[in-house]
């Protein structure tokens, strides 16, 4: 039996689009940071983080709310002081901090051993989360710039290599 075809005029335009490609991907240095020091980063309520190693890497750096809380971070996010912080960055209880995602791109400028003459110089919220997490070192940040919405991926530990979609687009 003969198929019959269908006349080109008959046919329907599909158009011809091309296809949309993949996003870009861009590598980029990160920290997982566990909550709420890592809200507090990004909405500049920080200019040092606690952290238990030393790194030689400066510049851009993604930070990566980490997935866990461990007891002392939950603790202190009912600080008086960190609660007001956590209020100006419109998280009104700490269950809420956004867990397993990209919120922010900051500087880092410098990388310090913790000492208790370090600690007594940083502002009071500094000074507060740095004697409460049993760190070895501070973290010096600036220019915070948060994300627009966070970018959900798990994170790794140490200082490590991510992937993320550019461009990035990050609130006024």
């Amino acid at each position: 039996m003969k198929r019959a075809s269908i006349p080109q005029s008959l046919q329907p335009n599909l158009g011809t689009a091309e296809p949309r490609g993949a996003p870009e991907y861009r590598s980029v240095k990160a920290i997982s940071i566990t909550q709420p020091i890592a809200t507090l980063a990004a909405h500049s309520e920080l200019v040092a983080m606690p952290c238990e190693f030393r790194t030689d890497y400066r510049g851009k750096l993604a930070i990566h709310a980490s997935q866990r809380v461990c007891d002392a971070a939950w603790r202190l996010c009912f600080e008086s002081e960190i609660m007001a912080a956590l209020a100006r960055a419109l998280v009104l209880h700490p269950s809420k901090l956004t867990r397993q995602a990209f919120i922010a791109i900051v500087e880092l400028k410098d990388v310090k051993l913790m000492s208790r003459t370090l600690v007594e110089e940083l502002p009071e919220i500094d000074a507060l989360v740095a004697s409460n997490l049993q760190s070895k070192f501070l973290w010096y940040i600036e220019a915070p710039k948060r994300l627009s919405e966070p970018i959900f991926m798990s994170g790794e530990l140490g200082l490590w290599m991510a992937s993320l979609p550019y461009p990035l687009e990050f609130l006024e």
